[in-house]
């Protein structure tokens, strides 16, 4: 597999453009800097409790990350993003690469359900015992599909092909790789490349301010040619360990996620065709096991569904009903006016295509999916 990326994707600096170079910050200004925005958020008086999630691994390169808890008839939306669109310079850097993320009084039960948060703790306000909420192993799974059909290898695999590599948001991706390895591992299954994959991200982060430019530049596009084989590996796990295989079923497709269910299904064959996909079209996509088909289907009501007319497979598996739990958080960010607040593109944010987009895929449709 590692051959066959190489042949397809260079590893030639002069082919891409970089941008978004780290800073070197000290960890005393992520200190302060998060003192600052629990501060300024616990003035919201309809804030009710705020969570501190994950670690500063590496200054320079990590981002603060909070989760707010709310009721779904939140009304200072504007006062919330203010603090963050006006906060000074490097407390903008450190911690606004995305809004906090939103959990709702009303379903403050699912919440780590469909939002994959780790390592939280609380800060002010009311204890949820959030960071003491069990999740099963089922829902570790279909969590981790989710996050393929959402994000994975495409995640990668575009940034490479369009060759403008943002460098700190670049290695902030290959690290929230560690996080569906983790959930793979809790469920019994390990490679090799897992490890290897981590310790390698883990010298990118430790030696990013002590390598040339031009090192950091060439380790992130080799450390994200390397994700996307791993990408495939979990990929492989799913097909195997959690959905079920459809040989007979009719390779079918997803306008808004731009991705193919095909029948007929293999990591290589899957590369080549999203290759061959680019080359024509000049647009990205990706090619999933028609299994996938099934994940789409439980992240979605029927009834409200904006792609219901291709859904001809209702025969599906079901993973825990997973639609009601999206169905019940999407109603609560709707009364609240807060769906941009959702960090990460799930089902319920896709607007409808353009009619270009969609002759596109019609037309790649016809080519690729049969």
């Amino acid at each position: 597999m590692e051959k066959l990326i190489d042949s397809h994707i260079s590893s030639s600096l002069k082919e891409y453009t970089f941008s978004d170079f780290p800073i070197p910050i000290e960890r005393s200004r992520y200190d302060e800097c998060r003192e600052f925005v629990i501060k300024e958020m616990a003035a919201l008086s309809e804030v009710k409790a705020i969570y501190s999630m994950g670690n500063v691994s590496a200054p320079g390169i990590s981002d603060l990350d909070f989760l707010i808890v709310v009721s779904s008839s939140f009304k200072q939306l504007e006062a919330l993003q203010s603090i963050f669109q006006n906060l000074p310079n490097d407390f903008q850097y450190i911690a606004f690469c995305h809004y906090p993320y939103v959990a709702f009084e009303e379903t403050i039960s699912h919440s780590l359900e469909i939002l994959p948060l780790s390592n939280m703790k609380l800060v002010y306000g009311k204890d949820y015992e959030l960071d003491r909420l069990e999740v099963s192993n089922g829902t570790h799974l279909s969590v981790l599909a989710e996050l393929v059909l959402l994000f994975y290898p495409n995640l990668f695999l575009d940034t490479l092909l369009l060759k403008n590599i943002k460098v700190r948001k670049c290695i902030q991706q290959l690290n929230s790789m560690s996080f569906p390895i983790e959930f793979a591992r809790k469920n019994g299954y390990n490679t090799p490349g897992f490890q290897i994959y981590l310790d390698k991200l883990k010298s990118l982060k430790s030696n990013c301010f002590i390598w040339s430019t031009e090192e950091v530049n060439l380790v992130v596009i080799q450390l994200m040619k390397f994700a996307i084989i791993q990408s495939y590996s979990l990929i492989d796990f799913i097909l195997k360990g959690v959905l079920k295989g459809r040989d007979n079923a009719k390779s079918t497709y997803s306008i808004h996620l731009n991705a193919f269910f095909v029948n007929d299904y293999s990591a290589e064959r899957s590369f080549e065709q999203s290759m061959k996909f680019f080359k024509r079209t000049k647009k990205t996509a990706k090619f999933l096991p028609y299994a996938f088909h099934d994940v789409f289907c439980n992240m979605i009501n029927y009834e409200r569904n904006i792609e219901r007319e291709l859904l001809v497979d209702k025969n599906f598996v079901n993973l825990d009903n997973r639609a009601s739990l999206y169905e019940e958080y999407e109603d609560c960010l709707v009364r609240a006016k807060m769906k941009q607040m959702v960090p990460y593109p799930y089902i319920f944010r896709l607007i409808e295509s353009s009619s270009l987009k969609k002759k596109i895929i019609y037309q790649a449709y016809s080519i690729f999916a049969v």
